[in-house]
């Protein structure tokens, strides 16, 4: 038995010993034409030891890398050199497909056709693929803005928590001067006005007194003229006694002054000139009417009364307050007063709402809060926008002690998009995003260290939108990624 094998073992040694048999075109291991192959469980029980495979030597095969040994312990079918076809009668082997074939459906591992692993899908690191693409239109409406990068400073990183606060200066609690029941009210909360509107109609009884009397006053005044002029005229003739002439001029006299008391009265109640004129020309008007005017142009922000209400002279019933400027106060802490001592103007920002101006310093108190031991810094801020809306928390912070960078950005146009920060550039066919690294950052601003040299091409205004057509399109952050 022992003789059998070692005659079975020549021939396929001297197979393998001969110069040249694997260069053969005969025995190409994937030309498989004329041979009769089984299928790929069958050869799985194949007993190869009748075969000569017993002693299988492969440390004949010049390429490794074809032989898996997953599929194939010691049975290389990618290289058919040791393998003797005449002794496998009626073994059928066109079925013969890997079994690591038949997942791979076509996936040549040897040299990986159709996978070239310099090309990760479209992920080419050399150039540039196609970007987020917008007609001119869709740039108009999603407010895109191309800027070149260029320097700037970023602003000290010293800031202190502040609060808008109504101009104290520009405030009105509106209280009514008469007392009365409100007949109609003319504005509501949130309403602008202008000096000298009316507010509200209140029907005083007070009012209609106070006219009444100025009404009397200006009887008598009128009367006493007339007899102090008579008396004068037959003075002057000679008619009537000196004596009589001084009486007329002295009730002339007390009537215009009771006249003008009248009249200070009703002046004091809110009536003007011209009303008091129209009421000495028409005497038979409604005297209960008290009209309630607004005394500076501004905006309601409270009011306090409704049709049909009692109102008295104690509680204000609007309040009205002009928005064009606002205060903004800030508690600065004993340790930090000398940063913003001598400063004119002091940077004001809100970086949620992207918000940042400079107020002048109207107010340093001297002195310090006994329980929190700060100090209140006072800015007088133009809001003639309307931005900044009292109750609004804010930061301070001193605008020249920022420090120069050499590109710097607005924040909004920062992203993260894929674990990376990035910007978006225009690219060749698109917009495409670049990685960037960022350094210092201030309210609004934001320094870019590397990845955005001065003079290039960014989108300043607008990235956000970008950003969401490059998501609701599914696309690659990384395809034309601009390295």
């Amino acid at each position: 038995m022992k003789t059998q094998s070692l005659s079975l073992l020549f021939p396929l040694l001297s197979l393998v010993l001969v110069p040249g048999f694997a260069d053969s075109p005969t025995l190409d291991p994937h030309d498989h034409s004329g041979h009769n192959h089984p299928a790929h469980e069958e050869h799985n029980q194949h007993d190869h030891s009748a075969h000569g495979h017993e002693d299988h030597d492969d440390s004949g095969h010049e390429d490794p890398k074809d032989h898996h040994p997953s599929d194939h312990e010691g049975h290389d079918h990618h290289n058919h050199e040791e393998h003797d076809h005449g002794e496998h009668e009626g073994h059928n082997h066109e079925d013969h497909i890997p079994e690591k074939e038949q997942n791979h459906d076509g996936h040549d591992h040897g040299g990986h056709e159709g996978h070239d692993h310099g090309d990760h899908d479209g992920h080419d690191h050399h150039g540039q693929d196609t970007g987020v693409v917008l007609s001119a239109e869709q740039l108009q409406r999603f407010n895109i803005h191309i800027s070149e990068a260029t320097g700037g400073a970023i602003a000290s990183d010293s800031s202190f928590p502040a609060e808008v606060k109504f101009n104290g200066n520009h405030l009105v609690h509106l209280v009514p001067r008469v007392s009365g029941i409100a007949s109609r009210v003319e504005v509501k909360l949130g309403d602008v006005v202008e000096a000298g509107q009316i507010l509200a109609v209140i029907n005083s009884r007070e009012l209609a007194d106070a006219k009444a009397e100025f009404l009397s006053a200006l009887a008598e005044k009128q009367l006493a003229d007339k007899r102090y002029n008579r008396e004068k005229r037959l003075r002057d003739k000679g008619i009537n006694s000196e004596e009589d002439t001084l009486a007329a001029e002295e009730t002339a006299l007390r009537s215009n002054i009771a006249l003008r008391t009248t009249r200070q009265k009703l002046l004091a109640l809110g009536q003007d000139a011209d009303s008091l004129l129209v009421l000495a020309a028409d005497p038979n008007q409604v005297l209960t009417q008290y009209h309630l005017r607004a005394p500076i142009s501004g905006t309601v922000i409270h009011r306090h009364l409704v049709t049909g209400e009692h109102v008295d002279t104690e509680n204000d019933v609007f309040t009205l307050v002009d928005l064009s400027t606002v205060w903004v106060e800030a508690s600065i802490p004993v340790s930090q007063i000398h940063q913003i001592a001598g400063k004119n103007r002091l940077l004001t920002s809100d970086t949620r709402r992207n918000l940042s101006g400079t107020g002048k310093v109207t107010l340093l108190t001297p002195f310090v809060d006994p329980e929190r031991r700060n100090a209140t810094v006072r800015l007088l801020l133009d809001n003639a926008s309307g931005d900044w809306l009292p109750g609004q928390f804010v930061t301070v912070q001193p605008p020249d002690q920022g420090k120069d960078a050499t590109v710097v950005v607005p924040s909004d146009s920062v992203l993260r998009m894929d674990g990376e920060t990035v910007v978006f550039i225009p690219g060749e066919e698109g917009f495409i995003t670049a990685p960037v690294t960022v350094g210092r950052r201030d309210a609004t601003q934001v320094e870019i260290l590397k990845g955005l040299s001065p003079g290039a091409r960014y989108v300043k205004q607008g990235a956000f939108h970008l950003k969401a057509v490059m998501v609701t399109q599914d696309m690659d952050p990384h395809a034309g990624h601009g390295h």
